[in-house]
């Protein structure tokens, strides 16, 4: 040791160790996927998902999946309602993963920042503005398509569409 020198010391392995830690953090992290909606390609996708790899949230003011070809059969009183919808949390419950479920609907896509602004559909009559937003790495649109007339007179005002 000299007096008139400057002397420096740097313990680097605690360094490098939080680096080591950050590091491994960002390689365990899973990757957010928001899923919009509970109808037949949502489903689908959640049934083949590998869940343990990714942060699964599905958003849909639906709690349930309706198998809709057999919908005509139960205006009919052949087949009873209960038997062709299938709550989402049987199909949540099927995989080997934890996947959340919002009761909501998406009001906005903000595609700059990757996020879902939701409102909760459930407790209207709750404190606030049930508003919340979702982060996502991956977003999957499965909210369903409009009923084609065929641009016939009278359909949208006089038809309960089956589909």
């Amino acid at each position: 040791v000299s007096g008139a020198g400057y002397f420096a010391y740097a313990d680097s392995s605690k360094y490098d160790q939080n680096l080591e830690e950050d590091r491994k953090k960002k390689l365990t992290q899973k990757k957010k996927v928001v899923v919009l909606g509970t109808g037949w390609g949502a489903s689908s996708f959640l049934r083949d998902l590998d869940v343990s790899n990714y942060d699964v949230q599905v958003v849909s003011p639906r709690n349930y999946f309706a198998f809709t070809p057999l919908l005509p059969s139960v205006t009919c009183g052949t087949v009873e309602a209960r038997s062709v919808v299938e709550p989402v949390r049987n199909i949540i419950r099927k995989r080997n993963g934890v996947i959340q479920f919002w009761e909501a609907e998406c009001l906005k896509i903000d595609h700059a920042n990757r996020k879902v602004f939701c409102r909760c559909s459930v407790d209207e009559n709750l404190a606030g503005d049930n508003e919340f937003s979702l982060e996502y790495d991956y977003l999957v649109i499965a909210v369903g398509a409009q009923v084609n007339t065929f641009n016939t007179p009278g359909v949208m005002e006089h038809c309960h569409f089956l589909k």
